[in-house]
């Protein structure tokens, strides 16, 4: 029942991330660029970086 719950999350969860324009993919953020002032952000599966 537990496990039932937590996939259920997780899939909702995957609704509401940030997907990548070409392939799809969930992206992750992964820092700060203070020069730019921008978030930049890297798809999980073609590993582009995105701002």
């Amino acid at each position: 029942m537990l496990n039932k719950l937590k996939y259920k999350i997780s899939e909702i969860r995957k609704m509401f991330e940030i997907h990548c324009p070409d392939c799809g993919g969930i992206m992750k953020y992964e820092f700060y660029d203070p020069v730019h002032k921008v978030d930049v952000f890297k798809c999980q599966d073609c590993e582009k970086e995105w701002v």
